[in-house]
């Protein structure tokens, strides 16, 4: 029923991407853990996403219940100052993307130049050239493309308790993350692409 508690599948795994994160060197307890990769301090969490779903029948009578499924939901984010407005939304392009631009039905996708990683990614980008200029890093690109999946984007911090820090990066996956070199992998995704914002002079250097 809606409202209900986890399940114990989803407090196990819970434990489990909590472990992972901290073999590969995040500290504290519960969430979120904190990861720091290059002098960037980094936020890592584990959450139990409630869905509401129906089943019914229709036959001569109707029968239908809603009960609520648990997922386990792994996400990462950086808080940081940005200088300007520059945000973007990366993600591994699926089946439907790849038909969708196929069909032309993708006008805000930016594509980077380099083939092999504009065929297996989705971008978009408040500002299509800055986009570019950061992903025109080999290494960054093979960040990404290393990634057996991807939902990450550089957005404005929703926290309102962290008003120094007006952005954010992030990642999300709807599935528990229970391996460590996943957790340093994505560490160094996310170190990297910090390290690029400061060279393109929209982040401040590390003191």
């Amino acid at each position: 029923m809606p409202g209900a508690m986890p399940s114990d599948r989803v407090r196990s795994e819970r434990l489990k991407v909590q472990q992972a994160a901290r073999e590969a060197g995040a500290r504290g307890r519960g969430t979120p853990l904190v990861m720091t990769v290059r002098g960037w301090k980094l936020m890592a969490g584990v959450s139990a996403e409630a869905k509401e779903k129906q089943s019914w029948s229709t036959d001569s009578h109707v029968y239908s219940e809603t009960y609520t499924v648990y997922a386990t939901h792994t996400w990462i984010r950086l808080p940081f100052r940005l200088q300007g407005n520059f945000m973007f939304n990366l993600e591994r392009l699926n089946r439907r993307g790849r038909f969708v631009r196929m069909l032309g039905l993708a006008p805000w996708h930016v594509p980077i130049g380099h083939p092999a990683f504009d065929r297996r990614v989705s971008l978009s980008a408040s500002q299509p050239a800055i986009a570019r200029e950061l992903f025109a890093d080999e290494m960054l690109r093979e960040m990404v493309l290393n990634q057996p999946g991807l939902n990450f984007v550089c957005q404005w911090n929703p926290d309102r308790r962290q008003r120094h820090l007006n952005a954010e990066l992030r990642f999300d996956e709807a599935r528990p993350i229970d391996d460590p070199e996943r957790f340093t992998a994505l560490g160094e995704l996310f170190g990297r692409t910090m390290d690029r914002l400061v060279d393109l002079d929209l982040v401040e250097a590390l003191k």
